[in-house]
């Protein structure tokens, strides 16, 4: 079982509901990893004291977060709530990285943009359900990889901004 995520409104619902997603997870036969698990209680906005939660029958026991600790959930970490500043400044720098790793090769420019496709854009659209992205955002990134490629002569400077995101036939001009 990954990335499952309990929300109760108390701590004694929070206890069933940890008492049935265990009792599920025997049902099924995988085991609950406490290893990964964490408990947090948030009242009105802010982070309070929390006792560890042990299992029934179990030595194993989910520890309380402390207010410095952070999880990860859906691949992104999280406090309270997800921290987008932090989220979007990793998720900028890793694209950045693969579009310089894609344009150093000695790939065909198709070939280039094919890459780009499958392997750097995909880490920005998995965050896009999650990570609220504005327009300036969006279109910084779309400024980045023009330059990068204009940078490493795939695109030139001049050429329309449009024809950068359109397909060969729907950009050759009218010629």
């Amino acid at each position: 079982m990954d990335d499952l995520k309990l929300l109760a409104v108390t701590k004694h619902q929070l206890k069933q509901l940890l008492k049935i997603t265990e009792t599920f997870s025997k049902d099924i036969n995988t085991t609950f990893g406490t290893d990964k698990c964490k408990i947090n209680s948030i009242v009105k906005g802010r982070q309070t004291k929390q006792e560890d939660y042990s299992l029934e029958g179990n030595t194993d026991h989910i520890e309380a977060m402390g207010k410095t600790d952070d999880y990860k959930y859906l691949g992104y970490r999280q406090k309270i709530g997800i921290e987008y500043t932090n989220i979007k400044d990793e998720l900028k720098q890793k694209y950045r990285q693969r579009l310089i790793t894609i344009l150093k090769t000695e790939l065909t420019a198709r070939n280039k943009a094919k890459a780009i496709n499958t392997y750097a854009i995909p880490i920005l659209t998995y965050s896009f359900g999650i990570v609220k992205w504005s327009g300036t955002d969006l279109e910084a990134l779309n400024t980045l990889t023009r330059s990068q490629c204009y940078k490493h002569g795939i695109h030139h400077i001049h050429s329309a901004t449009e024809r950068f995101t359109l397909n060969r036939k729907e950009g050759e001009g009218d010629s």
